[in-house]
């Protein structure tokens, strides 16, 4: 008799929870057709050690309050995926005391943050991201509530098709 896997799907460092918040960051970031420049801008200033952790979550909200995060968010008086963003990472820096660790964790956090957000690629005609947005409409514009649970297995299952 086979032993069913378990249902945790967080990582060392990230939480279930973190990445069901990731995902919904980056469902928010393509409905706000936010640019893939400004996605992968963060994880480079990161990895070339240019800036700390605090300093990049001030670029962050720097980019999201000039309109450049996304084209959408100086018209609607903010950018909710920057904000849930953020947010994981306030919370990652919070719970991390170990600098180094802190680094990874804020480092793993934005690298799946990124693929959420390419894999929104299977979703061309955007069949998926409206259902979707339709569907937690109002979690995706209130950031500060939590996104539902298992949300990235339902975010990948629904792109693949399953």
């Amino acid at each position: 008799m086979a032993i069913p896997p378990p249902k945790v799907y967080g990582t060392k460092l990230l939480s279930n929870q973190d990445l069901d918040e990731l995902a919904l960051a980056a469902l928010a970031a393509r409905k706000e057709n936010v640019e893939k420049s400004q996605v992968s801008k963060l994880l480079e200033y990161l990895n070339l050690g240019a800036v700390d952790e605090f300093t990049l979550m001030v670029y962050l909200v720097r980019q999201a309050a000039r309109g450049a995060w996304s084209r959408s968010s100086r018209s609607r008086g903010g950018s909710p995926s920057a904000s849930r963003l953020f947010k994981v990472l306030r919370n990652l820096t919070q719970r991390f005391s170990d600098e180094g660790t802190r680094r990874d964790a804020v480092r793993e956090a934005l690298g799946y943050f990124k693929w959420f957000y390419e894999s929104w690629d299977l979703d061309p005609q955007k069949r998926v991201l409206s259902r979707l947005s339709k569907k937690y409409d109002k979690v995706i514009g209130n950031p500060s509530a939590q996104a539902p649970r298992d949300f990235v297995k339902e975010c990948l299952e629904a792109l693949l098709g399953l």
